[in-house]
């Protein structure tokens, strides 16, 4: 018998050394049609297998796996463009703008590929390493403000107890690079780095977990060349004793709405002690507001900052044949109000069979996709236009 789910929707709530162009890969062949009586089925094509997804509206899209893949219906079917080596990073805009950081194959230097027509063609410019940097370095974090102002973060080769970086700018739209900061100067840390829409000189930067160096957040306003560690308050709830360790926030395009999501990493390592931290902004980021913490961690989705959705799933255990089962919460401005939802069968049969939500994005309030995980399948994407009441299989 299934297992009745409750479910709670969240609302509160980016020296020219040389420059090639060329086509993409060629297209995937139209599918065959189907075969008549008698006749022999005739051989699937690939499958689009892919672990990170960026929607930019309802029906364009990107993700990779091995390669970077396109999509013009929503995410029903995918398109090849762009294989990627092992360490890369990419993002993308609308209008089939988008970026890929790549490791060239002698590991010396990093290709920056860049489209402007969903794949079709890409353009490739080498970014201006610093002199004596080691071979191996790799481009961990690739952000734009728009279509000519970008940053890419640049991490060489390090050793345990430090965390370098190089942050580089491009001012038209990444067919030239030049060195912003570092931490041989003003840059704090290497790490994940995010610019705000609209806003070139604003931006965030979250440095990588390593073994002495905090994962903290920081602030810039002037282009990356200052910045500004930012102070948030834990929750006043019983967390174990452990650390905060920040996703990059997402303020809303009039600049004032935000969300910052956290996990709280125990020093215990206890799986039962993590937990994911919500922490909303009305200033632009100025000051922060401790929403909530959830237990187990959750799963959170947002597209302006301003409204955003979060899945607290609990998962089957390794070996255990118990129902994958999990939860939606409701809010609203000011956060105190709130309803509850029954997930639709098509959500309720995938929990059922042990599938579990692991990454969530929406565009519009409507339009959303979650993508589902499950050891030993290939990940499934579904997609809701209601704003999470149902939900339907597109891959």
């Amino acid at each position: 018998m299934r297992k009745t789910l409750t479910a709670v929707l969240l609302t509160m709530c980016a020296f020219v050394m040389g420059c090639t162009s060329r086509p993409a890969p060629a297209p995937a062949p139209a599918p065959a049609p189907q075969p008549g009586p008698g006749q022999t089925q005739p051989a699937p094509g690939p499958k689009a297998i892919f672990h990170r997804f960026q929607m930019t509206s309802e029906t364009e899209g990107w993700a990779s796996g091995t390669s970077l893949l396109h999509t013009r219906d929503g995410g029903r079917t995918w398109l090849d463009v762009l294989p990627l080596s092992q360490r890369n990073t990419w993002t993308a805009l609308g209008a089939g703008q988008a970026w890929a950081a790549t490791t060239a194959p002698d590991e010396r230097q990093i290709l920056v590929h860049r489209t402007a027509d969903s794949g079709k063609t890409w353009e490739t410019t080498p970014v201006p390493l610093p002199a004596g940097m080691a071979p191996g370095a790799s481009p961990v974090s690739i952000s734009f403000a728009d279509a000519a102002h970008g940053w890419l973060m640049i991490e060489p080769m390090r050793s345990m107890n430090s965390h370098p970086g190089y942050l580089y700018a491009t001012a038209d739209g990444g067919k030239t690079w030049k060195p912003a900061a570092s931490t041989d100067d003003t840059l704090p840390v290497g790490g994940l780095i995010r610019l705000e829409p609209g806003r070139p000189d604003e931006g965030w930067l979250v440095g990588n977990q390593v073994s002495t160096t905090p994962k903290d957040l920081y602030r810039t306003t002037d282009g990356g060349r200052t910045w500004e560690r930012q102070e948030l308050k834990l929750p006043p709830n019983r967390l174990e004793p452990g650390q905060i360790d920040y996703d990059l926030p997402v303020i809303s395009p009039e600049g004032r709405e935000g969300l910052l999501t956290a996990a709280w990493v125990p020093d215990s390592g206890a799986a039962a002690a993590y937990a994911t931290l919500l922490f909303r902004t009305s200033d632009g980021g100025t000051t922060w507001d401790h929403l909530g913490a959830y237990l187990p961690p959750g799963v959170v989705g947002t597209y302006d900052g301003a409204q955003a959705w979060v899945w607290i799933g609990i998962p089957r255990e390794p070996g255990s044949t118990t129902i994958v089962s999990g939860s939606w919460s409701v809010k609203s401005a000011p956060w105190s109000v709130g309803k509850a939802m029954e997930p639709d069968a098509t959500l309720v049969t995938a929990l059922e069979e042990g599938w579990n939500i692991t990454a969530l994005q929406f565009v519009t309030y409507s339009a959303g996709w979650a993508l589902l995980t499950k050891q030993g399948d290939d990940p499934r994407l579904l997609q809701t236009k209601d704003a999470g009441q149902t939900w339907t299989r597109v891959n």
